[in-house]
């Protein structure tokens, strides 16, 4: 009986050996798993805009009339609260030019158009960055872009009304040179409304912007936490 149980202790005392010594190795794999499982892979953003200022210099050619073309010349201030939405205003300078379409409808008809050159317009707007991407320019190198949608409203002034109620809504891409250095094109409408000699109505602004922006702080870089 004394052999028997000794030979039982002995049993008990090697499967806790096994146990115990087998324990550690099972809590290293089960932790390497769970190590592996939770790796995320983030790429580093080439530019950044959230918590920047961006400021736009640029040329725009307007088509609101055939009877005056205009050209003219932007400024514009805009906060990007995060990666994908900013607010900004901007003021237009517009310079008419005759299109020497009023002097034939003149000659033709016998008629004398309303003149309703532009002046000015000033807008603020709520902006909306749904596209971040790259693409390669020429076979040269890769190039970072944006895509960007707005709204917003302000006022435009004309020879006719001084202040006269606007809305606008546009597309826009921006292609980075550097983390503070873009180039702009905009695409947007900005009707008013007009009040002619003899009528009223909505003229439709749809404007071509061609600018450069510096964006402020000018160097930027993505940190992770560790």
């Amino acid at each position: 009986e004394v052999q028997s149980m000794v030979s039982r202790l002995l049993g008990i005392l090697s499967v806790l050996v096994v146990v115990t010594a087998a324990s550690p190795g099972t809590a290293q794999v089960l932790s390497e798993e769970e190590y592996h499982r939770n790796i995320t892979i983030h790429q580093r953003r080439p530019f950044l805009e959230g918590n920047r200022v961006e400021l736009t210099a640029g040329g725009v050619w307007a088509a609101s009339s055939g009877i005056y073309g205009h050209a003219g010349v932007r400024g514009q201030l805009d906060y990007h609260i995060n990666e994908a939405f900013y607010v900004g205003a901007g003021y237009t300078h517009f310079f008419a030019y005759d299109t020497g379409l009023q002097g034939q409808v003149e000659d033709d008809f016998k008629l004398v158009s309303d003149r309703s050159e532009m002046w000015y317009q000033a807008l603020a707007r709520f902006g909306w960055v749904p596209i971040v991407g790259k693409a390669s320019v020429f076979g040269a190198g890769i190039g970072y872009f944006d895509t960007h949608i707005f709204i917003g409203g302000g006022v435009t002034g004309t020879r006719l009304s001084v202040a006269a109620p606007t809305g606008t809504f546009g597309i826009g891409t921006r292609w980075f040179f550097t983390q503070g250095l873009s180039v702009n094109l905009e695409l947007a409408d900005s009707p008013y409304w007009e009040t002619f000699l003899k009528s009223e109505g909505i003229v439709h602004n749809v404007t071509l912007m061609v600018g450069v922006s510096i964006f402020l702080p000018y160097n930027m870089e993505e940190r992770f936490v560790k």
